[in-house]
Order: C-alpha cells, then sequence, then structure tokens
C-alpha cells in the first residue's frame, strides 16, 4: 500500500486504518489538493473523492467512471495513477493554460484604468499585472495602502480589494467585498469607495496615533493600521495593554485593559484606573489618551505637559524606560522561533520580575531558565529551578516556557517563612510544595 510514495510523494494518509488520504496530484504541471475516503465496511462510510474547485471541475465531466473504480479500489497507488491518467485526457496542458490565459481586453482595460486612477497612486504591481499596491489618502492625509486582486477574466469577474481595517478580532487586515463597493463599477470607482471606508475611521487612526506618538508604546513595535490594541510601559517594569472596544466610536467607553508586572509594583496602577472607573470620570468627548492621562500618567512620554485638576502643567519623567528591558540580555523582546518568522506569539518579554523591591529588575522567561540552569547552587523541583537573582541574589524561581512564578520571603517572628506565589497558570502551594491546578 505504500509502493505509491514513489510516483506521489506529497500524498499520505491520514489515519491509523488507511481510510483516509490526503495530499497533492499533479495534473500537467499544476497541483491540486486531493483527500481521498475509501469506503468503510465497519461504518458503512462511502467512498469519496475531494478536492479544490479546479480539480472538481476537471473530475465533473467523468464523476461517475471514477467513482466506480474507487468503490472497487482495492489500491491506492494503482486508482491514484489511473485518476491521473483520466484526469490528464480529460484536459490538455494547453487547454488548461488557455482557460486561465488573460485577453488582450483585459489588459486593455487595465491600462484605461490606470490612466484613470493616476501612476502616481500606484505603489506596485506584479509582472502579470493580477496584484495591485495603492496609496491613498484619507481626509485627514494619512497615507494608506490599498491591496488589489484583478482576476484573469476582469472585467467580467469583479477584483477583491484588501485594506487595514481595525477589526473586533484585530485581524490583520480586512477584505472589502465587491458587494459593499458596488459590483461592475469601475476599479477607480472601487477605490474611491474604498477610502470612503476608511475616513469612516478617522476618529479610531487620531486616537491611535495620538498614542503612538505619546505614550510609550512597547507593543507592537511597527503597528498597523488594523491594530486595536497597544502594550503601553508604566515604569518600574509595570506595563498596560489596551484594546479598543468599538473602532467607531474609540473614545465612547473606557477600553478594555490589563496590567502586568510584579503584584506589588502593579497594584496600585490597578486601583488607580479602579477608582477611575468607578467615579465613573471617563468623558468620552476627550480623546482616549487624555483620559488615561488622570489615573495613569506615568504613560505618556518624558517632558509631555499634562494638565492636572489645577490646570497647570505637569512634566512626566520616563527616564526609567530602559527598566522595562531584560536585564540578562538587555532586550524588551525575545524571538524565539525557530524558522526564522517573527510574530506575536513566538516572543517573550520580560515579565518575570526579581520580588526584591530594591532590585525590581525584569527577565525574560527564557533567560532567567537558562541562567539558572547554568548555576551550580540552583536547585530543581519538578520543572521549576529555585535559585538566586542574577543582580540582588536575592531567591528568585523560573519554570521555562510553562510556568512563570513570582516569589516573595516575609519573614514572620524571625523564624517562620511564608511563601506567596503569583503564576500565569492556577497553582497553590500545599505544605511547602507547589501545586499546579488541573
Amino acid at each position: 500500500m505504500t509502493s505509491y510514495l514513489h510516483n506521489f510523494p506529497l500524498f499520505a494518509p491520514a489515519d491509523e486504518r488507511g481510510i483516509v488520504y490526503r495530499g497533492f496530484i499533479q495534473i500537467h504541471q499544476t497541483e491540486h489538493y486531493l483527500e481521498i475516503h475509501l469506503a468503510n465496511p465497519l461504518t458503512g462510510t462511502p467512498a469519496g473523492i475531494y478536492g479544490n474547485q479546479e480539480l472538481q471541475t476537471l473530475l465533473a465531466p467523468q464523476q461517475a467512471g471514477i467513482q466506480a473504480r474507487l468503490n472497487q479500489c482495492q489500491d491506492i497507488g494503482i486508482f491514484l495513477s489511473d485518476l491521473k491518467d483520466v484526469l490528464e485526457n480529460v484536459c490538455s496542458f494547453d487547454t488548461i493554460q488557455e482557460r486561465t490565459k488573460p485577453s488582450f481586453e483585459r489588459y486593455n482595460h487595465l491600462v484605461t484604468e490606470l490612466n484613470n486612477i493616476g501612476y502616481d497612486k500606484l505603489e506596485s504591481m506584479n509582472d502579470t499585472m493580477d496584484d495591485f499596491v495603492f496609496k491613498y489618502p484619507d481626509a485627514d492625509d494619512r497615507w494608506h495602502w490599498i491591496q488589489v486582486n484583478v482576476p484573469p477574466h476582469y472585467p467580467l469577474q469583479s477584483p477583491s480589494i484588501k485594506v487595514e481595517l481595525p477589526t473586533s478580532d484585530n485581524n490583520n487586515e480586512s477584505i472589502i467585498t465587491t458587494s459593499s463597493l458596488g459590483s461592475g463599477q469601475s476599479l477607480t470607482k472601487m477605490l474611491e469607495s474604498a477610502v470612503l471606508t476608511l475616513n469612516q475611521y478617522l476618529p479610531f487612526f487620531d486616537t491611535m496615533d495620538q498614542l503612538d506618538k505619546n505614550a510609550r508604546i512597547l507593543d507592537p513595535s511597527k503597528p498597523l493600521r488594523s491594530d486595536n490594541w497597544r502594550r503601553i510601559a508604566l515604569g518600574n517594569h509595570c506595563s498596560l495593554q489596551l484594546t479598543v472596544y468599538d473602532p467607531m466610536r474609540p473614545t465612547q467607553q473606557p477600553p478594555m485593559i490589563r496590567f502586568f508586572g510584579n503584584a506589588k509594583n502593579v497594584t496600585p496602577f490597578q486601583q488607580a484606573w479602579q477608582r477611575f472607573l468607578d467615579a465613573k470620570e471617563w468623558q468620552p468627548t476627550i480623546s482616549l489618551l487624555d483620559n488615561l492621562v488622570g489615573p495613569l500618567p506615568s504613560i505618556v512620554r518624558k517632558n509631555m505637559l499634562v494638565d492636572g485638576d489645577g490646570g497647570d502643567g505637569a512634566t512626566i519623567d520616563d527616564s526609567k524606560d530602559d527598566d522595562m528591558a531584560c536585564a540578562i540580555c538587555y532586550a524588551y523582546k525575545l524571538d524565539m522561533s525557530s524558522d526564522g518568522k517573527t510574530s506575536a506569539r513566538n516572543q517573550e518579554t520580560p515579565d518575570t520580575i526579581c520580588a526584591n523591591q530594591q532590585c525590581n529588575r525584569g527577565f525574560h522567561p527564557s533567560c532567567l531558565f537558562e541562567w539558572l540552569r547554568s548555576n551550580p547552587s540552583t536547585t530543581k523541583s519538578f520543572n521549576i529551578l529555585f535559585g538566586n537573582c542574577p543582580y540582588c541574589n536575592d531567591l528568585i524561581a523560573e519554570g521555562g516556557h510553562d510556568l512563570i512564578l513570582y516569589l516573595e520571603f516575609f519573614i514572620l517572628d524571625g523564624l517562620d517563612a511564608t511563601l506567596i506565589i503569583t503564576s500565569t497558570i492556577p497553582a497553590t502551594v500545599n505544605d511547602g510544595v507547589i501545586v499546579v491546578d488541573s
């Protein structure tokens, strides 16, 4: 049953019983995704063959014959060879190329459209004139990049347009459907309609631009127009992450805020924010940053003047911005990816904080884990390393990628010690033993 791998190396069984097979089959130098389900006598499930839309089109004229062969299939390799021969005979390579070959009318229409749009707005395009990137300003002269994919049978088929818009699920880009822009319109009109859509989010863009300019942004390092969140430094190894609920009305209600940092240091920030919310002091008529500066003045950059309750300007000092970096590698973000592709999911930030208030240095979990592991005085309990802070020599612990612990010891009556544990996963201390809750 595995002899087919020589001719079809990209095809493999998807289950232990060899009932379902998935992979790719090459038809006239084109790879097509294919999934084959053999008949299962135990469950009575009939055989079936599935694939992408283009493959289904090729299968349609011979569907009955192919299904009959599949029902009688005893060797998946023989069936794949027969299927390949049938599909290549159904449609020659030249016929397939002709189906997708753009017409002269398409290119002529595109050149006319580009002349109407203006080449000053064309940022880039590929050699086959399928993918375009246009640069358009919004009503506040803020530049936006609009991606356009033109199908082979344009103008009979409408192009698809992608532009960075904030969404509730924080996708990096939004697809503006042709129905929302008006199907059948010229590409010029569709781009103009896309800009009108962008202009609906001007308050959101203004809000995030003000944050990026004046607040101490930690993440994202290169925010997109679609990003409706920011992680902002508060100082003393504390930070917050805010998410705008309604991009259409960004100041209508307070944003969702999460605080990060050592429990002792972050508590005053949490309390100040909670008092602000309890007092219902949020003002929808002023900017999001101006609202935040009241309860959390340290979010703004050094030498920014903000009005206090008395109306006098107050200088906010952020000279300790460097304290947000890891005290071992001196970087804020640590890339943990193995394939060289950077993303938020495979990056670490210095979230393990030394409990010594005089030290209060932060470390990447991985940096601290490697530091403790190389120290001969470090002890280990399960997957948790117990050792000393590289700077102050106080007790500190780290569990690698799976567990982040902040340990604080308080001496009672000079004899007993009480262990306080804060963890990224539920955990408790029972008779001196750390127990991770299931």
